[in-house]
């Protein structure tokens, strides 16, 4: 039993060791100057198909709707894309903001100085979808006076 203050004594590594290891998990011999090579995690984004929310590669059902995501199955990607620029009420610019960025497809939404307060920028599976999204859901946010609608090619 140690007592308070004591040393803890240091384990030392057998380098031959970690080299057959490296050995058994490569099935070659390793290299004196070839670094450890681990898996790489597969990174990408991949989408529902029932609410098009973005999911992660390695995700089984949908963290939004609990679907089932297709393992290995091609996804269709958001490439559709708009900004739209928002005039809004006297010193309403951040309650706007704050409700651009809660919305379904909101990529960024920031608070402008010019001929605009707002800009959001969304993107969804269609051109369609995203302006029934402006209609239904930006320009009924309380302080949004005027919605401009750019599309991106």
């Amino acid at each position: 039993m140690r007592g308070k203050g004591a040393a803890i004594p240091k384990k030392s590594v057998d380098l031959e060791k970690t080299d057959d290891l490296q050995e058994s998990i490569e099935g070659k011999p390793k290299e004196d100057n070839e670094k450890i090579k681990l898996p790489e995690k597969s990174v990408g984004t991949i989408y529902c198909p029932k609410c098009a929310q973005k999911c992660e590669t390695e995700d089984m059902f949908c963290r939004f709707c609990g679907a089932k995501i297709a393992s290995g199955a091609p996804q269709k990607k958001r490439i559709r894309g708009i900004y739209v620029f928002i005039n809004t009420e006297c010193g309403k610019e951040e309650l706007v903001r704050k409700e651009l960025n809660r919305l379904d497809g909101a990529i960024r939404a920031d608070t402008l100085t010019g001929p605009y307060d707002n800009v959001v920028i969304l993107e969804g599976w269609s051109i369609g979808g995203l302006m029934e999204l402006v209609e239904q859901k930006v320009k009924k946010i309380s302080g949004v006076k005027e919605a401009k609608i750019l599309v991106v090619l």
